[in-house]
């Protein structure tokens, strides 16, 4: 690619203590528009990646460039989804009402959106699809419209780049087909980069570019269909495994015990 990445790691070693890194050595750059999952097993480190990239957690070890800066916290090119969607006492606000209480986190005194406000608002609902239920109360929308509505939340301020935890969870089929299908528009028409983390890459496998793949403290990034092969995972592992493919569905086993991964990848 002839473009500068917009994610830079080098040797990148993560976690919450030096002397147990989650992730060690990590190298990868990550370029504009590019849709990449991120998979792994439970433990692996995935929510824990997005939260260095978010510079929410320091790298233990490396360096790490997003935006060619250094990840610092309330970056206004990165946007974030995570996996709680809301706390309980404000599932009575509407979706615009939400946004507009996140556009003003910084104000004081009683609520007033100025016209730029409204638009960056208005703008960010029409992206994800929402203007249509916008002004329901959050707590009364389907999952999949309360995914969409902080979709735009972390699409405000129009970021270059979408860190995205577990978005899929819980969706039913259509509505994990909508969110995938939006994404795939915001990355191929907009350059936007969007990292998300995953257990399932059915939807998401004609839309990626590449996958980062986790596991036993290490990390790679290529095509699905370079990472996802017996050899790969036996070297990323560091034991035998083999990826077995059922009808359209392919699971990682561990050779010598017969254990499934928890990870669950279906690729068309």
């Amino acid at each position: 690619m002839d473009k500068l990445p917009i994610i830079n790691a080098q040797n990148l070693s993560i976690g919450y203590s030096k002397k147990q890194a989650l992730i060690e050595n990590l190298t990868a750059q990550i370029y504009p528009g590019e849709f990449i999952a991120i998979l792994g097993p439970n433990g692996a480190g995935k929510t824990t990646l997005l939260k260095t990239f978010l510079g929410a957690l320091a790298p233990l070890q490396g360096s790490l460039k997003l935006l060619n800066h250094l990840p610092h916290q309330d970056c206004i090119g990165i946007g974030y989804m995570p996996q709680q969607i809301l706390r309980p006492e404000l599932l009575h606000l509407t979706g615009r009402t939400l946004l507009g209480a996140t556009i003003q986190a910084h104000q004081w005194g009683l609520p007033y959106l100025n016209a730029e406000q409204e638009s960056e608002i208005k703008l960010a609902l029409a992206k994800v699809e929402a203007t249509d239920f916008a002004d329901k109360a959050f707590g009364e929308c389907s999952g999949g419209q309360q995914r969409r509505i902080m979709l735009a939340q972390a699409l405000l301020g129009q970021p270059k780049i979408l860190l995205l935890d577990e978005p899929l969870a819980n969706l039913d089929f259509r509505h994990q087909e909508k969110f995938i299908e939006i994404l795939t528009r915001l990355s191929r028409d907009q350059s936007v980069t969007i990292l998300m983390t995953t257990h399932d890459i059915n939807l998401v496998a004609n839309a990626m570019t590449r996958v980062i793949y986790l596991a036993k403290g290490k990390g790679i990034l290529g095509d699905f269909a370079k990472i996802f092969t017996s050899e790969k995972l036996s070297e990323l592992y560091q034991t035998p495994m083999e990826v077995v493919q059922h009808q359209h569905r392919f699971f990682v086993v561990h050779k010598e015990t017969g254990q499934i991964e928890n990870v669950c990848c279906e690729h068309v």
